[in-house]
């Protein structure tokens, strides 16, 4: 997604409410994840660019030839992987931003065990071994039960909800 479909999918958290204008919590708070969801897509599709110029291809001598050069070819393939690096460095710049954004909000709220529960599940949403935290993940961490750490995720959001209405 172009930065102009970031920008736009921002927007568009924000939604009607009786005239006001009001942002679901937990959209705000995943927009992150989002984000970097989508890098990691981006970079995939990075990988296999790459792929596809480091590989020979074979001529096919059944069809029509083309005036296009082995050449031309390269290059066109060699600017397109170009502008993806460029696009993911400019998604990574945004979402360092969004995340400064996110934690400054999180952190007007009064209570500690809130932000650090949010921070830990919607910022930091990556366990060491790379995939998404769970609420179990948090409450071992936090060394709460997850029955608890569920209920305060709840009222956590109800509080940043909150916030966000102000």
């Amino acid at each position: 997604m172009g930065m102009a479909g970031q920008t736009d999918q921002a927007r568009g958290l924000l939604q009607s409410r009786r005239g006001k204008n009001t942002v679901n919590a937990r959209d705000y708070l995943s927009q992150i994840r989002r984000m970097d969801i989508m890098i990691a897509q981006d970079r995939q599709r990075l990988k296999e660019l790459r792929s596809r110029m480091t590989s020979l291809g074979s001529m096919d001598y059944t069809k029509d030839r083309v005036q296009q050069t082995p050449s031309d070819q390269m290059s066109e393939k060699m600017a397109a992987y170009m502008d993806l690096i460029e696009e993911i460095e400019h998604q990574e710049v945004l979402m360092e931003q969004r995340k400064k954004q996110v934690i400054a909000k999180i952190r007007k709220m009064q209570s500690a065990t809130y932000m650090d529960l949010l921070v830990r599940y919607y910022v930091n949403y990556q366990t060491r071994k790379g995939r998404r935290k769970t609420l179990d993940d948090v409450a071992r961490e936090m060394n709460y039960s997850p029955e608890h750490i569920r209920r305060l995720h709840g009222q956590a959001l109800i509080e940043f909800q909150k916030l966000l209405n102000k």
